[in-house]
């Protein structure tokens, strides 16, 4: 084998990850299908259209679920309003009915207001795999508070939740909030 070095190391490398995954189990990192997308200023809506539209370029079927028309309008496998008729929010119950009939659907956008979203914010981010919320400089510190609270009620939401910062045009670097830090 030492006569063979490229030989040998080729052998290693090709044996290596299965031994691995044999001994430790396989460890693929699962993506998340349902993805909230709350949004403290109409500056960060176009985002969802966007992130829809690449993924649907690169081959996944995206679902959307807004209370903002012009993303429902967005070209995707599938998309329904979060109002109902009557224009009130879905139940939790209705929402899961309806996102659980897309079985066919690779990963599913809910994009929504927080002002429209707060009275069950926790609701929501429970349903969801993860949760990004993008917030302006003016809005973090109370968005952060009223996720802290939950949080604190459900610390499985933790791991859920992800703020991203909207800068304004003069801004390179996103502020220091302590509250999100931890």
């Amino acid at each position: 084998m030492h006569q063979i070095p490229l030989w040998c190391r080729n052998l290693l490398g090709a044996m290596g990850p299965k031994l691995r995954d044999s001994f430790l189990g396989e460890k693929r990192q699962q993506r998340p299908r349902l993805v909230a997308l709350i949004h403290t200023s109409e500056k960060s809506r176009h985002v969802t259209s966007l992130l829809a539209e690449q993924l649907s370029f690169l081959g996944e079927s995206v679902g959307l679920v807004s209370d903002h028309d012009a993303t429902l309008a967005t070209e995707s496998a599938r998309s329904a309003s979060l109002m109902d008729a009557s224009g009130r929010l879905l139940t939790a119950h209705q929402f899961r009915e309806l996102v659980g009939s897309w079985a066919e659907v690779d990963r599913v956008f809910v994009d929504i207001t927080f002002q429209t979203a707060e009275s069950r914010i926790g609701d929501l981010m429970s349903a969801c795999d993860a949760a990004y919320c993008f917030c302006t400089p003016s809005s973090i510190d109370s968005v952060a508070d009223r996720i802290e609270m939950l949080v604190a009620k459900t610390p499985a939401l933790q791991e859920k939740v992800s703020f991203v910062h909207i800068l304004d045009r003069d801004q390179q670097v996103a502020p220091l909030s302590t509250e999100i830090t931890e």
